[in-house]
């Protein structure tokens, strides 16, 4: 563990001193990289978080530059199903997992309900695109407002606000792409939550 923290703070290191016009040098000293102050995240200002996120990506992709990933196909009745609302019959389906693409990617798709949309977030690691295949749906992207259509296919960036709901499409289908993969972790805590509930 304290190896792998040193190696995040040289690495942090190396590109203060490495900014021109110190442009980040100081937005994260080394001593918030130790063990002891590792939960401090959470009180980082914005630009902190923005630049964390930018540069452990950048190891990332360096660490895993030329593996080698096996091909896949997934059928249309194929993928892991997920309750992620408490709604009835409401599902997401993992179609391709972070495990399976040495978590570059991760597919997922689902029904989206009338009146379905979540708030207004923005991911501060992952790429988000979304890929309409059925019905109409509303996107909000950062400053843009987008109606989209069946084929549609919308990006979000990260650190761009975003959101999508259906005001009045029945049977409205999306597919979600995010990169890099992980945050399939999160929706399977969440539908074992809505699942333990609905059996009590």
């Amino acid at each position: 563990m304290y190896s792998i923290l040193l190696i995040i703070s040289q690495s942090f290191e190396f590109c203060f001193s490495e900014t021109e016009s110190g442009l980040f040098r100081g937005a994260l000293e080394t001593r918030f990289i130790s063990e002891k102050n590792l939960t401090s995240f959470s009180s980082f200002d914005k630009n902190r978080k923005y630049f964390i996120a930018n540069k452990l990506q950048s190891i990332s992709d360096s660490l895993n530059y030329g593996k080698i990933i096996s091909p896949l196909s997934v059928q249309p009745n194929e993928g892991e199903r997920l309750q992620v609302l408490s709604r009835a019959n409401f599902e997401r389906i993992t179609k391709i997992r972070g495990s399976q693409t040495d978590g570059r990617i991760i597919i997922m798709e689902g029904e989206i309900l009338v009146g379905e949309g979540p708030p207004i977030h923005i991911h501060h690691r992952e790429y988000e695109y979304f890929h309409v295949l059925k019905g109409e749906l509303e996107f909000e992207v950062g400053d843009q407002n987008v109606l989209g259509t069946a084929d549609t296919r919308i990006h979000a960036p990260r650190f761009v606000k975003h959101r999508y709901r259906n005001v009045n499409s029945t049977g409205a289908r999306l597919q979600f792409v995010f990169q890099p993969a992980g945050i399939e972790h999160y929706f399977e805590e969440v539908s074992k939550v809505i699942v333990a509930q609905q059996l009590d």
